[in-house]
C-alpha cells in the first residue's frame, strides 16, 4: 500500500506563483464536478455543486511549505461548510501521517581508524637508494643512543646493522667501533677487545683506535698489553700527547722503575714540543686538518694550552673545526675567556657557538691555567 504521502509533491508550486492559479472550488471545474483531477475524490456521481474535498488538500495541511498550508487550509473550511465530515477526517489522519516524519537516529560516527606508523626502515629498504641510506640512519641512531648512556639499545641497534650485507669497509669499522665502545661501558672487556681488533684489521694506521684497544686492555688488567698497543700508537703518530700520558700512567700502575717512569716523561715533553712546532707550521700551511688533530691532542691533556699569538689565529681560523677546538683550550684561561666571550658573539657557526658556550659555563669543569 503506497504511503498517502505520494500526495504531497503532486501539489508543491513553485514560491514565484501566483495565488489565483491555485485550485479552489470557484475556479477549478474538476473540484465542483466531482470528475476527478489532481489531487480530488469523486465520491458516488455527485453532480455540479456537491462539495467533494480533496485528500490533498489536508495531505497538504502538514508540509512545510506556508503557501501549500495557507491553500489547503481554505480547501478544508470549503468541505467543512458543505458537512462533509468524513472526507475531513481522512484528509486529517492522511495529513498527520504526511507530517509526522519517521524518526531519525543520528548515525554513530565512524570509528577512528588507527593510523599505523611508517616504518622508514623498511620504507627505504624498498628501493636501491634507500638500501644506501638505510646503514647510515641505523649508525645515526645507534650513535645516538651510545651518546646518551644507552648502552644495551646501542648494542643491540650496531647488532641488527651488523646483519647487513653491503656496509662499506668504513662503514664496518664505526659498527665495530661503537659495538667496542658500548661493550667497554657495560664493563664486557674481553667482548670489547675483540670489536676493537675488527677494527685495527680495517684501519690499521689509526693510532686511535690502537689507543682505544690499550684502554680497554688496562682496564681488564692485562697491562702489558696495553704496554705493546701504545707503542704501536708511537710507531703511526709520535706526538700524540694523550697517548704519551697514557703510557705514564700505565707504567706507574706495572711498578715499573723510576728510570723507566723518567723516560716516559721526557718522551712526553720531547712530543710536547714537536705539537707547538707542527702548529706554528700548520697555521702558515693553513693545513685544516693537521690543526684540528694536534689541537685534538692538547684538549685530551688538561693542562696544557698554547701561546697567545697561536691562540689568536687559532681562535679566528677560518676553520669552524679549528675555532671549536681553540676555544676549549682558551676556556682554561681566565685572560682567554674574556677574548672568547668577546669573539663569541660575532661567531655564525651554531655548532662552534654551542662548543663555546658550553665550554664558558661554570660546570664546563676541567683544569685552568694563569
Amino acid at each position: 500500500m503506497l504511503s498517502p504521502c505520494r500526495i504531497v509533491p503532486e501539489i508543491r508550486r513553485r514560491p514565484d506563483e501566483s495565488a489565483a492559479r491555485r485550485p479552489t472550488r470557484e475556479n477549478d471545474p474538476d473540484l465542483l464536478s466531482g470528475t476527478g483531477g489532481t489531487g480530488a475524490i469523486a465520491q458516488g456521481n455527485a453532480g455540479p455543486g456537491t462539495a467533494v474535498f480533496p485528500i490533498a488538500a489536508f495531505a497538504a495541511l502538514g508540509h512545510t511549505g506556508l503557501r501549500v498550508r495557507t491553500w489547503a487550509a481554505r480547501e478544508a473550511q470549503i468541505s467543512m461548510r458543505h458537512g462533509k465530515l468524513f472526507p475531513i477526517l481522512l484528509a486529517f489522519w492522511m495529513a498527520s501521517s504526511c507530517s509526522r516524519s519517521p524518526e531519525k537516529k543520528n548515525p554513530e560516527p565512524p570509528a577512528p581508524v588507527p593510523k599505523s606508523p611508517v616504518n622508514v626502515e623498511q620504507t627505504l629498504a624498498s628501493s636501491r637508494a634507500g638500501q644506501r641510506l638505510l646503514p647510515k640512519i641505523k649508525l645515526k641512531r645507534a650513535e645516538n643512543a651510545l651518546m646518551n648512556g644507552k648502552y644495551e639499545e646501542a648494542l643491540q641497534l650496531y647488532e641488527e646493522m651488523g646483519r647487513e650485507t653491503q656496509l662499506t669497509a668504513e662503514a664496518r669499522s664505526q659498527l665495530f667501533a661503537g659495538q667496542a665502545e658500548a661493550l667497554f661501558h657495560l664493563k664486557r672487556f674481553d667482548e670489547s677487545v675483540s670489536a676493537w681488533e675488527k677494527v685495527i684489521a680495517l684501519r690499521p694506521d689509526d693510532p686511535f683506535s690502537h689507543q682505544n684497544l690499550a684502554l680497554v686492555l688496562t682496564e681488564a688488567g692485562r697491562y702489558r698489553e696495553a704496554a705493546a698497543r701504545l707503542q704501536e700508537v708511537f710507531r703511526i703518530d709520535p706526538d700524540n700527547l694523550p697517548a704519551r700520558l697514557d703510557m705514564v700512567n700505565l707504567l706507574k700502575k706495572m711498578g715499573e722503575p723510576e728510570a723507566r717512569l723518567a723516560e716516559a716523561a721526557r718522551a712526553f715533553d720531547e712530543a710536547r714540543r714537536s705539537v707547538d712546532r707542527r702548529l706554528a707550521e700548520a697555521l702558515k700551511g693553513e693545513d685544516a686538518e693537521t690543526l684540528v688533530r694536534l689541537l685534538g691532542y692538547l684538549v685530551e691533556v688538561p693542562t696544557e694550552t698554547v701561546d697567545d699569538a697561536s691562540m689568536e689565529a687559532l681562535l679566528t681560523h677560518a676553520s669552524s673545526g679549528v675555532r671549536e677546538k681553540a676555544g676549549l683550550l682558551a676556556a682554561r684561561s681566565e685572560k682567554w675567556k674574556k677574548r672568547l666571550q668577546e669573539l663569541l658573539g660575532k661567531e655564525t657557526d651554531p655548532l662552534v657557538r654551542d662548543v663555546w658556550t658550553r665550554a664558558l659555563s661554570p660546570d664546563a669543569g676541567g683544569g685552568e691555567t694563569p
